[in-house]
């Protein structure tokens, strides 16, 4: 297969933003900046000039991470889907990558920051935020604070009526209750798009609610599906999850994400995107350093973690259910193989080798984490696709090289 998409001009090379003002053809605003090129490639590193948003609150002055860079990365050879060579600068730019970074052990062993990118500039993770909602509930299940059992109705009344009011937390966690919501990015009726509106990105609106947890009050079971049959991605589950774990612990996401940053060492530049009554958008508000993410990354790579306890680890790493997984509209391209599955807001993978478990967010945005080699990889992408097999195929090729390479 040929490149999907043969522009891989830079949002400079494009001319976007550029004078005061830009010329109208030359502007990204909230309506436009969301799902593709050419402006999602100026928008995703500056998302608080579109929309409002809340700082995550690090430390005030955080050290940068050592770098000790390992030599031949920039020599290996990716595999394209179909099987053709490419070297890393070519995967990086045919993948729309803004930012990557390695991280061994707690050192950064390999970065590219392309695109205008820096690795003090924050860049629009989106559901890369889910995984971190996920965690933060697996330490108060860990606390004793709830329980995956739990069902989502005693803790949030105000979801009676909705799809959820027979759920579990379990069940939303592994995204294997039923909900019908479209999350084709593609279809421009899917519900996807009145999701985004709520706080003001892409010309969706809806209707039925202003803000996001009245919208997820409105929200039915899928019409002949029931609980735990199939897998389905589905990011308003996120925001039942977040929802959850903040009244359980009573503390916000926003006091969580605070305390974590703070835990790795990571510093202030960092921020999470809020809808129109402040609530923090769970499923895909975060917006990190490439820097303070692989802070995380190194953390997150230590045997006795300051981002969570052993336990919780080994919760995701298990995996969820592999059939429910395949059974699902998701498993697309390698993710096809019958070695993934998703746990807790984390995608997991089983492949013999090369054990992982991934955060991932639409248009190319990764947190690959090799628990087992000791190495991470953050990649920051502008892709112009939301989803695509192309790409993602090719990115796990990429992975699998570079540690290879590493280890």
């Amino acid at each position: 297969m040929t490149h999907p998409h043969p522009d891989l001009r830079g949002h400079a090379e494009h001319g976007l933003m550029q004078g005061f003002p830009p010329p109208p053809d030359k502007r990204v605003t909230a309506e436009n900046g969301l799902w593709g090129v050419p402006h999602n490639r100026w928008s995703y590193q500056n998302m608080r000039r579109l929309l409002p948003s809340a700082p995550i609150v690090g430390l005030p002055a955080a050290a940068s991470m050592p770098r000790r860079p390992v030599a031949g990365i920039d020599d290996v050879v990716v595999r394209r889907e179909d099987g053709s060579p490419a070297d890393i600068a070519t995967f990086l730019a045919e993948t729309f990558t803004d930012s990557m970074v390695v991280v061994r052990g707690d050192e950064i062993v390999w970065e590219r920051h392309l695109n205008g990118m820096t690795a003090a500039t924050p860049h629009q993770m989106m559901s890369c935020t889910k995984s971190f909602i996920g965690m933060f509930a697996l330490v108060a299940a860990n606390d004793g604070v709830l329980a995956e059992d739990d069902l989502v109705i005693a803790m949030l009344p105000e979801l009676a009526g909705s799809a959820f009011a027979t759920a579990s937390l379990g069940q939303v966690l592994d995204m294997t209750n039923s909900v019908h919501f479209n999350e084709d990015y593609d279809d421009p009726a899917a519900h996807i798009h009145e999701y985004a509106g709520l706080i003001g990105l892409g010309p969706g609106h809806s209707d039925a609610a202003d803000d996001i947890p009245a919208f997820l009050a409105t929200l039915q079971p899928e019409p002949g599906l029931g609980h735990d049959e199939v897998f389905h991605y589905q990011t308003p589950k996120t925001d039942v999850v977040g929802w959850v774990t903040s009244r359980a612990t009573g503390r916000s996401l926003f006091a969580a994400f605070d305390t974590l940053w703070t835990a790795v060492g990571a510093g202030r530049d960092s921020y999470l995107l809020v809808d129109r009554i402040g609530t923090p958008i769970a499923g895909g508000g975060l917006n990190a350093t490439p820097e303070d993410l692989a802070r995380f990354v190194g953390a997150a790579l230590r045997p006795e973690s300051p981002v969570a306890p052993a336990e919780v680890f080994e919760r995701i790493e298990r995996g969820g259910s592999k059939e429910a997984f395949l059974a699902g509209p998701d498993a697309l391209g390698c993710m096809a193989d019958g070695a993934w599955s998703y746990r807790a807001q984390w995608w997991v993978r089983a492949t013999p080798g090369r054990e992982a478990i991934t955060a991932i967010g639409v248009n190319g945005q990764w947190i690959y984490l090799d628990r087992s080699r000791g190495v991470g990889i953050v990649k920051a992408s502008s892709q112009p696709a939301a989803v695509d097999p192309w790409y993602d195929d090719y990115t796990i090729n990429a992975f699998d090289a570079v540690i290879d390479a590493v280890t």
